[in-house]
């Protein structure tokens, strides 16, 4: 499975890495916005791990660049959400995606992504 992490707590992208690629899993793990959105135009993921914290300080680059458009079809496991949140702004939810509410340990986003599989 392909696999995009947007991340900006390095100990964390880090231990999602380690723990996905030991399940053979193919990891892109980002912490730059530029990075991302780059990313995102020029390779198709199987799903996004996303930590909400780390998409809100890019989120004026994304709305710019059309990043969450762009990742319509892929389902996302957002974590570190708030209590509040459904949806990224101008994406429509896909069917797969999983919300986990803020604190999130690096074992609860890989339930998620096995409930997503």
């Amino acid at each position: 499975m392909k696999i995009l992490i947007l991340d900006d707590w390095r100990t964390r992208r880090n231990e999602l890495t380690d723990k996905l690629r030991k399940k053979r899993d193919e990891i892109t793990a980002l912490y730059c916005s530029n990075d991302f959105i780059d990313s995102v135009d020029k390779a198709k993921y199987d799903i996004a791990l996303m930590d909400l914290e780390s998409w809100n300080r890019g989120k004026p680059l994304y709305n710019r660049f059309g990043t969450a458009k762009k990742l319509e079809k892929t389902p996302i496991i957002f974590y570190n959400a708030p209590s509040n949140f459904t949806a990224l702004d101008n994406r429509q939810k896909h069917a797969k995606d999983r919300v986990l509410p803020k604190p999130t340990e690096a074992d609860a986003v890989i339930a998620g992504l096995q409930e997503a599989r």
